[in-house]
């Protein structure tokens, strides 16, 4: 591992940065493929990491809590807020962002609507739904209570640990879960955002935030050990490199597998965290100043025009919701200055989250994937038409793209 230098500079923004563990009790079933699976232990324990952001410190101004689940479907996301709120009263609710790792090697608190199996629908499971909100909660209280003044720095580094599942076939799609041959030459953003939080007083990195988009499933359907996947790997080697905290946001994965995907045991899992800590680790001496202004926060109305015809998975979670044939839903945009975060409350296709990026007012953007909500794939105008299991099985609506790309950039403030 390479060595990190410490530098010092001004500040104009506080942090506060915690964790709690969110592990299930042994056999409570872990999600994230069409057959069930009760789970035989911790092969790596799942943590709600959270950041806390100030104007000053005693004004916190928002928080980013990320959780090692496979979705944070929008009732959990508001128990979550109303938790946070009833402890840190100066902190709103459209303050406080949630998003999910999207792990497949995790319990969940709700039926992840795997449209595969047309069988029955599972039923919540309270007992660990309260393990979430409670680990969120008590993890965004606690970043807070002790917050730092921080400069922040941004880089971009990249690592081609991934491939486009969907292959092309007469302008038709299938699905690939691996590309160990190379071949796959459907869309891939290499892209690592790294964002280095550096406390002023002692000059020491405090918190290190990272965004990639690949989905997390290096370990597949026959594992069962709790586990965060190649997120939770490659976070531990960051911190046990640099003595900060770190926490890893999914940004455009919906179509995007790792080259090797879906093995038993973790060994590949490790490979590849290792390969994506060190790119980052390298990186982090070449990033660059944040130019900081006072926290904001926007919150903007999103609606999807629900199918006529779903499977009973998304009939019964998203049937419920549906206001004159849309189902609504929102985005929500953290603002620091030239960096900002913006949510997506689903699996975006990766060639969604690079159109918000270039499209964006604010110079440093990273979209947050599986967050506030989960509506399925959010998919592009052109999948529709190639089909495959994200359009034809897994996505809610037809008409996807736009309504969400013209949210997001509300959000993030274009006129």
């Amino acid at each position: 591992m390479p060595r990190i230098t410490r530098k010092r500079s001004g500040a104009k923004l506080w942090l506060g940065v915690a964790k709690e563990k969110i592990n299930p009790t042994l056999g409570v079933p872990l999600r994230g493929y069409p057959h069930g699976r009760a789970n035989t232990g911790i092969g790596l324990d799942l943590y709600a990491r959270a950041f806390a952001f100030g104007n000053g410190p005693n004004k916190p101004a928002a928080s980013l809590t990320v959780l090692d689940t496979i979705q944070v479907p929008d009732y959990i996301t508001a128990a979550i807020r109303r938790g946070i709120s009833k402890r840190l009263p100066s902190l709103k609710p459209s303050a406080i962002m949630v998003a999910a790792t999207h792990t497949h090697s995790a319990a969940a608190a709700h039926f992840f609507g795997d449209s595969l199996r047309e069988g029955p629908v599972l039923p919540k499971n309270p007992r660990y739904l309260k393990v979430l909100v409670n680990g969120a909660v008590n993890a965004t209280v606690a970043a807070w209570k002790n917050p730092r003044p921080v400069a922040v720095r941004h880089g971009i580094t990249q690592a081609h640990l991934g491939h486009n599942r969907r292959v092309l076939v007469h302008g038709y799609a299938r699905n690939e879960w691996e590309d160990l041959e190379g071949t796959h030459k459907g869309y891939f953003n290499p892209d690592v955002n790294v964002v280095r939080f550096d406390d002023v007083e002692t000059g020491n990195i405090y918190a290190i935030l990272a965004g990639y988009g690949c989905h997390p499933v290096t370990l597949g359907g026959f594992n069962t050990k709790v586990s965060p996947d190649y997120p939770g790997y490659y976070v531990a080697m960051l911190e046990k490199a640099t003595g900060a905290m770190a926490m890893h946001i999914a940004t455009g994965a919906a179509n995007i597998n790792p080259i090797r995907a879906l093995r038993a045991t973790p060994q590949v899992t490790k490979i590849m965290a290792s390969a994506l800590a060190k790119k980052i680790l390298a990186i982090l001496d070449r990033t660059t100043p944040v130019r900081l202004r006072p926290i904001s926060t926007r919150v903007v109305p999103l609606k999807f025009r629900m199918r006529t015809t779903v499977t009973p998975a998304f009939e019964k979670n998203y049937r419920p919701r549906v206001m004159a044939g849309h189902v609504p839903t929102e985005v929500q945009a953290i603002h620091l200055g030239d960096l900002a975060l913006v949510s997506a409350p689903g699996e975006l296709f990766a060639e969604i989250a690079m159109t918000v990026r270039k499209k964006s007012p604010v110079a440093r953007t990273i979209v947050v994937e599986h967050c506030n909500d989960s509506m399925s794939y959010i998919i592009t105008d052109a999948a529709t038409m190639e089909g495959a299991y994200e359009v034809c099985r897994g996505s809610m609506s037809e008409n996807m793209e736009r309504p969400y790309v013209a949210a997001a950039l509300k959000a993030l403030g274009k006129k």
